[in-house]
């Protein structure tokens, strides 16, 4: 039988509080792909991400938007 599934998105730009959280799903994605492709694995350091998007935001140099499920940050994209 067909199911239908909705869940409610909510897209917005993000903020300093969200960097910790962006920071993770950075990590988590870059885990993931040298997993799944073999790759040779490199290091990536969170709080040198964390204090890289700390720049980047403060500086305007790149507009990051977060998407939310449920007030959990699930993903991130480039904002332009």
């Amino acid at each position: 039988a067909d199911r239908e599934f909705t869940m409610k998105w909510l897209i917005r730009e993000a903020t300093y509080s969200d960097i910790n959280d962006i920071a993770r799903l950075v990590k988590d994605l870059t885990d993931e792909i040298i997993e799944r492709t073999n790759a040779k694995h490199f290091n990536v350091n969170i709080e040198q991400m964390t204090k890289l998007l700390k720049d980047f935001l403060e500086n305007g140099k790149y507009s990051v938007l977060v998407a939310l499920q449920e007030n959990e940050i699930v993903g991130f994209g480039d904002g332009g």
